[in-house]
């Protein structure tokens, strides 16, 4: 079937394309001819009567003749710009003068070819002085006698003759009318004469039949029409006229004689002659044009002879009516003039009527059909009506049929029950199902009648489990499985069935049951030993909870458990297969898709789903815990942490007595001493005094600390804010600490050269690089302590305290900003300094944090946010 319309194909493009000619050029052509419709009789010729001075030729004629030169240059792809004109009629010296101003060219208007038409019109064309010899002349509708001189003397001009062929004009009057007894031959015009005189030695008249050719004389018209008036022309009288070339009167006598005439020219059909054996104008002028186009095209004159146009049998109708002939009588081929439509397309229409009247009978016989098949259809239509009513009763669910209009033709009682409808089920037959019911489907923006187009239209079925079906007729709604399918009858879509079912108390329970299932802290799973298989509603591998069954092979799931743990799960999932009954509980780490390993909890055991007891298959539950088990290890940390802040509690209290008993002992013991000054020397005196203000101010910034710490967690420390110079502070606090730290230390000083502003409080500030410039100074025994900052964040400024100390391990890193903690119970202080150093940088929104290496030293930085006090 591709073939063949690709065949169809190729074939309707073949037809559609046209050949590609060359543009031709736009050729001038000049038509001269005779024919005008409205002709004048001349009056040097003809004596007419004044009331009968006008002659005319039937218009067709010239438009014939214009119709076949256009058609020739058509069919020869060659533009035609065509110029016709009417010589005149009569032998004399206007018309001759006529002729030689239209032969008078100028370079705009010359012809490239001229056709004549007529042996009048050529007649006169060699009588021309000013005929053109270098245009091509093409002649038509010439019989040829007496013109063969000039033509042979002229070898630009061609053309056709249209000869009368008197023999077969004489035959034809025999055939058509045998008890022919005279043949009258009329002819007026000098020129055609003679050359009748030529022809007629030829003639062979049949035997019994008078050829009466004295009319051939050059008679005067008056004598023509004395002659006519014989009482022989008034009655048929078994005589017949034949007209060789036709002049324009001629067709006064023809109009009004009893008997028919016959002729060989073209011009007497339509001007009462019956007909004959002649070329018609149109035949005529497309030959001369042709060759003309041929001429064009590039062959020349002399490669064509003077050729004979091939007569045909034409008549006309309205005449042949009048003397009762019948087509039967004429000769095969021929053709008609004034032919009625109805005759003249006889056969197609007799065609086109039977077509019609087959057309009419197969539509007859085809709709019969259709309705006995409709009858048929609606008859079974009833039966499986009633079939399916019967049906449809028997259902515990809802069921609506309806048709493709949606209307109601089948519904059963529970529908009505569910849709709270009263009366039976007969009144809703017909009615529509949309003013009944509607749905609403969660998330989605769809209607009932939405539901049914796409149903009886493109045959889809839709169920919904969970939509909410609205009553219409009542403020009636309810949770709903709604399913909708096509009813088809022979392939045919003939309406649709729509099935109700309420479940709302199923859905409470699908509801509570898919919260369980949907917990991502639950899996339901089963192993089938036979396959090796684990099937579950969890993708262990996506770690999602998946609408469908997951299956995954038993060693892809052992290789996420925690290699600690896969022999516990290998255990107990083997006894339970060998144990029937006992119901294990286990806790093991699987490891999610990102990696890290989760605490779950199961519980399993195994069922028998064989006939013969031989299958087992395990069931179980895993359980989330990890929340568990991470609350669990917080807790442990917890408490880790609580023992270590009493311990912590236990050493500073230890530590407090301590480091209070030390510098109350000194100031007791000094002051005591001084109670007796008079065994002392001065300079010993100064020194006791001396001795107890330091053990005063060791006390003191103790005490400090203690109320610091305590202030801070009862957050009732004042913060004073104010825009601090940096530069100004560290300047400060060096020039202080120069004269307070050892002398074998060096305090070095790193800062920019231009300044910084922030907004903060600069006497806290003061005291988180005081505290550790003093923990610096505990722990280095030499070398030196630089103190600075820096600007290279435009978001921070970064202090930091650098030392050549000791040291901090890396084991005290994370516990030396704890309160009370002390990496050497031998050094002087109670271990909050650090502590209260975080806490005030973590009031400033800062962040404190220290690098370290034993036997090289240590580095604290601080970085504080840059705000200014616009911020």
């Amino acid at each position: 079937m591709k073939i063949l319309y690709t065949l169809c194909f190729l074939l309707c493009l073949l037809f559609s394309c046209k050949e590609i000619q060359p543009e031709e050029k736009t050729r001038n052509v000049l038509f001269i001819h005779a024919f005008h419709k409205g002709l004048t009789a001349p009056q040097g010729n003809i004596l007419t009567p004044p009331e009968e001075a006008n002659y005319s030729i039937p218009a067709y004629h010239i438009e014939e003749s214009l119709a076949g030169i256009t058609d020739a240059f058509k069919d020869n792809n060659i533009p035609l710009r065509l110029k016709d004109m009417y010589l005149g009629y009569g032998y004399n010296k206007q018309v001759l003068k006529t002729l030689e101003n239209a032969l008078t060219f100028d370079a705009d208007n010359r012809p490239d070819i001229i056709i004549l038409q007529h042996e009048f019109t050529l007649a006169y064309f060699f009588r021309a002085k000013n005929r053109p010899l270098d245009i091509p002349v093409i002649f038509c509708g010439s019989i040829n006698g007496h013109q063969d001189s000039a033509l042979r003397n002229n070898a630009n001009i061609t053309g056709f003759t249209s000869c009368p062929d008197i023999n077969e004009i004489v035959r034809l009057c025999q055939k058509l009318f045998p008890e022919t007894k005279n043949i009258h031959f009329l002819q007026a015009d000098p020129l055609i004469i003679n050359e009748m005189a030529r022809l007629f030695p030829t003639l062979a008249p049949p035997p019994n039949i008078n050829i009466d050719t004295s009319y051939l004389q050059n008679k005067t018209t008056k004598e023509v029409l004395v002659n006519l008036k014989d009482p022989t022309f008034s009655v048929h009288n078994n005589n017949v006229g034949i007209i060789p070339y036709w002049e324009e009167f001629f067709s006064r006598i023809t109009k009004v004689s009893k008997y028919p005439f016959l002729t060989t020219c073209y011009i007497g059909l339509g001007e009462g002659a019956l007909g004959g054996y002649m070329v018609s104008s149109y035949d005529e002028t497309y030959a001369a044009a042709d060759r003309a186009c041929q001429i064009l095209k590039g062959r020349k004159v002399s490669d064509f002879t003077i050729d004979p146009l091939t007569p045909h049998y034409i008549f006309d109708w309205n005449v042949m009516t009048k003397f009762h002939l019948t087509t039967k009588l004429l000769p095969k081929d021929s053709y008609f003039i004034n032919q009625p439509f109805l005759i003249r397309h006889q056969t197609p229409l007799l065609i086109g009527f039977i077509f019609l009247v087959l057309i009419f009978m197969l539509l007859y016989i085809y709709y019969k059909s259709q309705y006995q098949q409709k009858q048929a259809a609606w008859e079974k239509q009833e039966r499986n009506r009633k079939h399916l009513k019967t049906i449809i009763a028997s259902i515990q669910e809802g069921v609506i049929c309806i048709d493709n209009q949606f209307n109601i033709f089948e519904i059963n009682q529970v529908s009505l029950t569910l849709l709270q409808l009263e009366g039976n089920v007969e009144s809703y037959t017909g009615r529509s199902v949309l003013s009944l019911l509607n749905v609403i489907i969660p998330n989605q923006s769809i209607s009932l009648k939405y539901l049914l187009d796409n149903t009886v239209q493109n045959e889809k079925s839709f169920s919904y489990y969970g939509c909410r079906l609205i009553s219409l007729s009542h403020p009636h709604s309810f949770n709903a499985f709604l399913e909708i399918s096509p009813i088809l009858q022979e392939q045919q879509i003939i309406g649709a069935i729509i099935t109700l079912r309420d479940i709302t108390e199923e859905q409470a329970q699908s509801d509570y049951i898919n919260s369980i299932m949907n917990n991502k802290g639950i899996i339901i799973w089963q192993y089938n030993p036979q396959t090796q298989q684990i099937f579950s509603n969890h993708d262990f591998l996506s770690g999602n909870i998946s609408k469908h069954i997951n299956i995954l092979p038993i060693e892809q799931f052992e290789s996420k458990i925690h290699p600690d743990d896969i022999l516990v799960w290998k255990n107990e999932l083997t006894q339970t297969l060998e144990r029937i009954g006992i119901h294990p509980l286990i806790q093991i780490r699987i490891q999610d898709p990102q990696g890290e390993y989760i605490w779950w909890k199961s519980r399993f055991t195994s069922l028998n789903l064989s006939a013969q007891g031989s299958s087992y298959t395990i069931f179980g539950v895993f359980i989330n815990i990890q929340a568990h088990k991470q609350l669990e290890d917080e807790l442990e940390k917890a408490r880790q942490k609580v023992e270590q802040s009493d311990h912590l509690k236990s050493a500073f209290l230890a530590n407090m007595s301590h480091e209070i008993r030390t510098p109350l002992n000194g100031i007791v013991g000094f002051a005591n001493l001084l109670c007796n000054r008079e065994q002392f020397e001065p300079n010993e005196i100064t020194t006791f005094i001396e001795t107890i203000k330091k053990n005063c101010d060791l006390l003191l910034a103790l005490i400090s600390d203690i109320i610091d710490i305590s202030c801070i967690e009862s957050n009732t420390i004042n913060y004073h804010f104010e825009e601090c110079d940096v530069n100004e502070l560290i300047n400060q606090i060096v020039t202080t600490q120069r004269v307070i730290i050892p002398g074998h230390l060096n305090l070095i000083k790193q800062i920019p050269e231009e300044t910084t502003f922030i907004y903060i409080d600069k006497l806290r500030l003061n005291q988180v690089i005081t505290n550790l410039i003093n923990n610096a100074v505990k722990f280095t025994e030499q070398g030196s302590i630089t103190i600075g900052y820096t600007t290279s964040n435009p978001d921070f400024l970064e202090f930091f305290v650098k030392d050549t100390g000791r040291g901090i391990p890396q084991k005290d890193l994370q516990n030396i900003f704890l309160r009370y903690f002390k990496k050497d119970n031998y050094v002087q202080g109670a271990g909050l300094g650090l502590s209260i150093c975080q806490m005030f940088v973590n009031r400033f929104g800062g962040e404190i944090t220290v690098e370290s290496e034993l036997g090289v030293g240590s580095c604290f930085k601080v970085k504080i946010p840059r705000i200014s006090k616009k911020q």
